[in-house]
């Protein structure tokens, strides 16, 4: 079952089940997405200020918790539950952060126009958010900034400078402009992907955002370790044995950079946390890549089984100390290892081999 961003190619078109989704932003870190932007810190405060008036706004407006429906209490205990260094504020859109910017650029700026972005329950009601807007942002202070440069709406208070809030709104515009965010009903079904038998592709190839596509890996990744557990939790209650899922992640060196995943902790923490947390409910990640020394030591030190193919002596000085008891005479042949020939360690293995692996009888897909 192959799966693609909503608006992007996959790389195989005429694949029989092949099913768009988007990425649901309310289910990012606010840290995780301040990360991707790659923002100053200045920048990165008034990010989560926006982002904190959001949470208010959708509070007094009650798109969530939703009030007075069947919903509110469950949506109630939700927000005790939200963990934000592991997922977004529920029901948030990316449209809801592009209004508040703009619409605080514009009251600073003596601009009485709405943004235009259709934020649900936003849209419509400009007034009582421009009240919230005039009493956080407007308070009469530069808002840390020191370069003396303020700027006052008509009749209004002080926003401050305004140049770390446009510099936000032009990256915001960059990443809603891929337009791979809640996209309708579009969003990953995990528990019809978590099945027995059942293999899915997802196809990130067209998203050129390297950042955005890690992004995307790591929503992912929440998400099946989320099902699975519900799923392993279900087969204890029934005395079964519990379903084990496996999560492969092709270039994982463009994932797992050492130079990115240094500048995104957040990001790292979360993939930490996954790969702990799910080796105790089967759910088991593998990392194919060529480049194994652009994987960062702490991702290495996760690794518990490898299979090792032809590598030359930069590799083997990068990795030698993460396989467990390898003598010096296997790492000599490393580097001469004939094709389909493979060092092998696992953890019910005493010590690591030299084993010969069979051909895929899968076939390539060759694409110009």
């Amino acid at each position: 079952h192959l799966y693609h961003l909503v608006g992007r190619d996959c790389a195989n078109p005429r694949h029989p089940s092949r099913t768009e989704f988007s990425l649901r932003f309310d289910e990012i870190s606010p840290y995780a997405f301040t990360e991707i932007m790659d923002l100053s810190q200045a920048q990165e405060d008034r990010l989560l200020k926006i982002y904190e008036s959001v949470k208010a706004l959708m509070r007094q407006r009650g798109v969530f918790p939703r009030i007075n429906t069947p919903n509110e209490r469950a949506d109630n205990d939700l927000v005790l539950q939200v963990d934000e260094f592991e997922r977004g504020w529920p029901s948030m859109t990316l449209e809801h952060l592009c209004y508040l910017v703009s619409g605080e650029i514009n009251l600073a700026e003596g601009n009485d126009d709405e943004p235009p972005f259709t934020a649900v329950g936003f849209r419509g009601h400009w007034d009582e958010i421009k009240r919230h807007l005039f009493a956080r942002f407007g308070g009469g202070s530069s808002d840390g900034e020191d370069d003396g440069g303020k700027k006052r709406g008509r009749g209004g208070p002080s926003f401050g400078d305004q140049r770390s809030y446009k510099v936000l709104s032009a990256r915001l515009a960059r990443i809603r402009r891929l337009g791979i965010f809640d996209r309708g009903g579009t969003h990953l079904n995990y528990e019809q992907m978590i099945h027995p038998g059942r293999v899915n592709i997802i196809d990130l190839s067209d998203l050129d955002n390297v950042d955005v596509r890690n992004l995307a890996i790591a929503e992912i990744l929440r998400g099946v370790l989320e099902r699975q557990q519900i799923v392993y939790e279900t087969a204890i209650e029934q005395t079964a044995r519990p379903l084990v899922t496996n999560v492969i992640i092709e270039e994982a060196h463009e994932f797992l950079s050492a130079k990115r995943i240094d500048r995104m902790p957040t990001l790292r923490d979360q993939l930490t946390r996954i790969a702990k947390r799910g080796r105790k409910r089967y759910l088991g990640l593998t990392f194919v890549t060529q480049s194994p020394t652009d994987l960062p030591d702490d991702v290495l030190g996760l690794v518990n089984n490898w299979i090792i193919y032809k590598i030359d002596a930069r590799i083997i000085g990068k990795i030698r100390s993460f396989v467990p008891n390898a003598d010096d005479s296997l790492w000599q042949v490393a580097s001469s290892l004939a094709p389909g020939q493979a060092i092998v360690s696992f953890t019910h293995m005493r010590r690591p081999v030299i084993g010969s692996m069979d051909p895929t009888p899968a076939k390539l897909l060759m694409s110009l």
